[in-house]
C-alpha cells in the first residue's frame, strides 16, 4: 500500500486489467495512441538498443513492449497488480521486467535510467512535485524525461469528464479530475523545480472526424473508435506531449533495483 493517496479513481485498471490487449475495448483503445506518441518518444530518444528505459504508469505494458521490441531493456512500473499480471503474460520473450511501486517513492538507486517514459499518467496522479523529484533521481544526467498528458481547459473538461463520466456514464465519475489536467507551463515550471530543461513539447490532437465518429461510437456501441491524431507544435488542446531533459546531478550509486537512497 502506498503511503500516498490519489483523488482521481484508478481502480478501473484493476477491474479492466483483462482487456489491456483487447482492441475493442476502453483500455485497448490507447494502443491505436501508441504509434503516435511512441513514434514521437523514439524520434526523441533515438536508437532504444542497448539502452534501459523505466515506463512509469506502464498498465498492460503497451509502451514497456515497443521499448523492448526495439531492443531496448524496459522496466514497467505500476500500482495495478491485476495489470502488470497482463503485461507479464502478454510479453512473450521480450526483454522487460514489472513490479509494483509507487511512482513517487522509486525502489531504484540515484542514475538508474537513460529514459523514463509517462505516457497518460500524470492526470491520474496528485503530487507532481514529489514524482518529479524522484524521475530526477532516478534518471541520469542528460537522461530524457518523455511524457504525454491532457491539458485544463473547457474543451477537456467537457470531453473527458463532463460527457463521457457524467452525461453517458461511461466511464467511472474521477477516472479524471479536472484539478489533475495540468497546462502545459505549469507542468514546465514543476518540472525545471527538479532540475528538468524542456527541449520540445507539441500537441497530439484528433482529427475532428474520427474524434466525433469515435464518441458516437462508444456512446450508442458501448465500443470506442478508433481515432487519429496529428502533431501541432502550437495548438494543444487536448492531448500534449513533450521531452525534458535532467541537468540535476545526484550522488552516484551503483544503478539497480536493490533499493532507494534514504
Amino acid at each position: 500500500m502506498s503511503k500516498y493517496k490519489n483523488s482521481v479513481d484508478n481502480t478501473l485498471y484493476d477491474a479492466l486489467a483483462h482487456t489491456w490487449w483487447d482492441p475493442g475495448s476502453l483500455l485497448g483503445s490507447l494502443a491505436n495512441m501508441n504509434k503516435y506518441r511512441f513514434g514521437y518518444f523514439e524520434r526523441q530518444a533515438g536508437p532504444c538498443a542497448g539502452r534501459l528505459f523505466l515506463d512509469l504508469g506502464c498498465g498492460g505494458g503497451l509502451i514497456t513492449e515497443e521499448i523492448a521490441k526495439r531492443s531496448g531493456t524496459a522496466v514497467g512500473l505500476d500500482m495495478s497488480l491485476p495489470s502488470l499480471s497482463i503485461a507479464e503474460r502478454h510479453k512473450a520473450g521480450l526483454n522487460a521486467f514489472y513490479l509494483r511501486a509507487d511512482a513517487r517513492r522509486l525502489p531504484f538507486k540515484n542514475s538508474s535510467f537513460d529514459f523514463i517514459v509517462c505516457a497518460d499518467v500524470l492526470e491520474h496522479i496528485d503530487g507532481l512535485d514529489i514524482l518529479s523529484a524522484e524521475i530526477s533521481r532516478v534518471l541520469k544526467k542528460d537522461g530524457l524525461f518523455l511524457f504525454n498528458t491532457i491539458n485544463r481547459n473547457f474543451l477537456t473538461a467537457l470531453l473527458f469528464i463532463i460527457l463521457p463520466q457524467r452525461v453517458f456514464k461511461k466511464m467511472p465519475i474521477n477516472l479524471h479530475t479536472y484539478d489533475n489536467f495540468i497546462k502545459p507551463r505549469e507542468l514546465a515550471g514543476i518540472m525545471r523545480n527538479a532540475g528538468f530543461e524542456l527541449r520540445d513539447i507539441r500537441g497530439l490532437n484528433p482529427s475532428l472526424f474520427s474524434f466525433i465518429k469515435g464518441g458516437l461510437r462508444l456512446i450508442f456501441k458501448n465500443i470506442p473508435g478508433i481515432i487519429k491524431y496529428s502533431e501541432s507544435r502550437r495548438l494543444m488542446p487536448f492531448h500534449y506531449m513533450g521531452c525534458f531533459i535532467n541537468y540535476k546531478i545526484v550522488e552516484s550509486q551503483e544503478s539497480g533495483v536493490e533499493g532507494r537512497k534514504p
